[in-house]
């Protein structure tokens, strides 16, 4: 079962337990430990038997591709927890949630910020990799983001920004 729910609605159990599995996933990092990082809006979470199998967090926020503003779901901690890793839990569950994404959120687009490791995985979903700068709010200023910026329409469309702006903090 895969349930949707806003951030600031999750009993402070579930809020601990994604936690957990976001420290084990990204906690050791010296990059991830100096970002700050926006707080989610929503949190998609593949439930069994109370169990979690997967889960992703989601920001909605205006951003600026050149000087175009879209209405953007920013995709954050796709985690399955390693017991559940590598039986397609965080394919189902993006597959599922995506009309979520454009039809109840009426988003423009997907986005999301990942490792070098997971582009192939986001591409067999049909995410495709934006090749310009993108732009972050840090407390410092705005940031040249260092890593890969992934992008997914409802229907494929030929959108190749030259610069993208998260107008807010990284997510």
């Amino acid at each position: 079962m895969i349930e949707i729910k806003r951030y600031n609605e999750l009993s402070s159990e579930i809020k601990q337990q994604l936690d957990f599995y976001i420290q084990a996933a990204f906690g050791k990092s010296r990059f991830v430990q100096k970002t700050k990082w926006a707080i989610p809006h929503w949190n998609i979470i593949h439930f069994s038997n109370r169990e979690i199998f997967s889960f992703y967090n989601v920001v909605e926020r205006s951003v600026r591709f050149d000087n175009l503003f879209l209405k953007v779901a920013g995709i954050n901690s796709v985690i399955t927890p390693e017991k559940h890793s590598g039986k397609g839990f965080a394919t189902h569950t993006l597959q599922q949630t995506k009309d979520f994404l454009f039809n109840d959120l009426n988003c423009d687009a997907g986005l999301l910020l990942c490792a070098d490791s997971l582009v192939s995985f986001y591409e067999r979903l049909n995410w495709r990799k934006v090749v310009c700068p993108v732009y972050v709010d840090q407390p410092d200023g705005k940031l040249l983001w260092p890593a890969n910026t992934m992008i997914l329409f409802k229907e494929p469309e030929e959108v190749n920004p030259t610069e993208i702006d998260l107008n807010g903090l990284p997510w």
